[in-house]
């Protein structure tokens, strides 16, 4: 197949298409990071601005700091936006290449396999704005790759490279970088019983050989191994320890859940079936093995069976751990996730070419579908970021401003950032900073989701201005209502009203009028 990667590389371009044709591309989370990889430059290029009066630096060494620095270092050249557009395409290309990569490294003819991948590209971790943890990915793929390309033991060299990675991969996910070393030292395990045919008196005898490579990948992987000890020992009591229901999660992944982002009940009409032609590839590549394996016992358990094994491990985990994990969230999707991309990795390697290649299409269509189901509502929130971020405009450099989100839509939570993206303006709600895997935090007593009420929180908020200027001797200069509903008269709605006729004044409505900006009568 002489030109089939070419198509590969098409589909990653129609990926990228929504990427590169929005003005913006909004995610979840993404905003956030947009504004505050420009406070961390504030921070470190204006300390006597206005960012250093409320946020200070982490003083933990986290390992969430890629894609930060990323953005901060694109910001120099181009515009946030388009800054945070780049960082998207280079997850969108990197994580099926690297994918393919460790594919064809397994199975040299499994082009097909490779084609699983594309539903997982632009789906539920990017869309819910998890930069790091997908930049993560495709660093993790890759360092497994060039571990299997290279060959055991390692030269002076190849130390010193996976070194490197190992860093770059723990200061991308801690969630990421765990994996990665028990994928390395499950694949080193899995080897060694492998060569010794799962002789246990010849696996014991040859022992030295195994440790030897285990000594090794700690070796390269202490600087790394020391920090995650440390974060986890100061997070260890953030743990949740409530499991999820199991039907509920059973469901979840039955859908793929990994594979929905937007609209839960819409794209699951997409995800789902692919739950059964992974069910119909696996049992293909069962029989193939049993078929192919001489006598059916000797040979029947093989290396790349690892993999499978892998995939099962994070199916457990995903069924029967918690969901925050050292105050990290959303683990059990990330499981999940892993496990199908586990599984996909062994059907590469045992599966017939030609039900793959069904598989193959399937999942081609499935990811196109999903691409154009989203397409609308992609497109209505690049112009409600739009829109949004035109009120920039009216507000002055060095100042502060609250917004108010009345609006359900869950993906709307975090759009106001784009607003002090590239100019010196203090938004009030700033969740990274209420979370300590995140670079920056609130300076003490200047966090406003304990003082002003719950802005940040809630679509019908509830705040109190004099409060919170009494408490901090500051006043809020700009207030932006967002998506307010003209039928909304419950006791909060009626009290932000109050308070804004007494204290601010109405100067600018957003041209699409989703957004009405207040300012201060004293800034008059």
């Amino acid at each position: 197949m002489k030109f089939e990667k070419y198509f590969f590389y098409l589909l990653i371009l129609v990926h990228l298409l929504p990427v590169i044709l929005l003005p913006y591309f909004v995610t979840h989370d993404g905003p956030a990071h947009v504004y505050n990889a420009n406070l961390i430059q504030q921070l470190l290029f204006d300390k006597g601005g206005l960012a250093s009066f409320f946020f200070e630096f982490n003083p933990q060494i986290l390992p969430n700091w890629i894609s930060h620095l990323m953005l901060l270092l694109f910001n120099q050249i181009l515009s946030p936006e388009v800054s945070e557009r780049i960082v998207i395409a280079i997850y969108i290309v990197a994580f099926p290449l690297s994918f393919r990569a460790l594919v064809l490294a397994i199975n040299p003819s499994a082009f097909a396999a490779t084609y699983l991948i594309f539903p997982y590209v632009q789906a539920f971790s990017i869309l819910t704005g998890l930069y790091s943890f997908c930049l993560g990915l495709c660093l993790m793929f890759y360092v497994l790759y060039k571990w299997k390309k290279s060959g055991l033991p390692l030269d002076r060299q190849g130390k010193i490279y996976f070194s490197i990675w190992m860093i770059l991969i723990y200061f991308s996910h801690l969630f990421v970088f765990m994996l990665v070393m028990l994928a390395l030292s499950f694949m080193i395990c899995w080897k060694h019983f492998n060569d010794f045919s799962f002789s246990l008196k010849k696996v014991f005898a040859n022992f030295s050989l195994l440790w030897r490579q285990i000594r090794m990948l700690l070796v390269i992987s202490f600087l790394p191994l020391c920090l995650t000890l440390l974060f986890a020992f100061h997070q260890a009591s953030k743990t949740d320890t409530e499991i999820p229901e199991f039907d509920t999660m059973l469901e979840l992944f039955i859908d793929v859940r990994p594979i929905i982002a937007l609209n839960y009940d819409m794209e699951k009409v997409y995800s789902r079936p692919l739950f059964y032609v992974y069910l119909i590839l696996l049992l293909a590549g069962l029989i193939m093995k049993v078929r192919s394996s001489p006598g059916r016992s000797k040979n029947f358990v093989q290396a790349e069976d690892g993999w499978f094994i892998l995939s099962l491990l994070m199916s457990f985990f995903y069924f029967f751990l918690p969901d925050d994990i050292f105050s990290g969230g959303i683990v059990a999707i990330r499981f999940c996730l892993m496990s199908y991309l586990f599984l996909i990795l062994w059907l590469a390697a045992y599966t017939p070419s030609k039900l793959m290649l069904g598989g193959a299409l399937l999942s081609v269509i499935s990811s196109l579908l999903l691409l154009n189901e989203r397409q609308a509502s992609l497109k209505a929130l690049s112009n409600d970021a739009e829109d949004f971020a035109v009120c920039e405009e009216h507000i002055e450099a060095e100042k502060t401003l609250l917004t108010l989100n009345y609006s359900d839509n869950w993906m709307l939570d975090n759009i106001a950032s784009y607003i002090a993206d590239d100019k010196n303006i203090l938004l009030l709600d700033n969740y990274e900073a209420n979370q300590v895997h995140f670079p920056l935090i609130w300076k003490k007593d200047r966090d406003p989701d304990k003082i002003l009420g719950n802005a940040g929180k809630a679509n019908r908020p509830c705040i109190d201005l004099l409060k919170y200027k009494s408490f901090t001797g500051l006043e809020i200069d700009y207030i932006l209502v967002m998506k307010r509903p003209s039928e909304v008269v419950d006791s909060c709605t009626q009290s932000v009203d109050e308070q804004l006729r007494n204290a601010y004044r109405e100067i600018f409505v957003s041209p699409r009028g989703h957004g009405v900006l207040y300012k201060r009568l004293g800034l008059f």
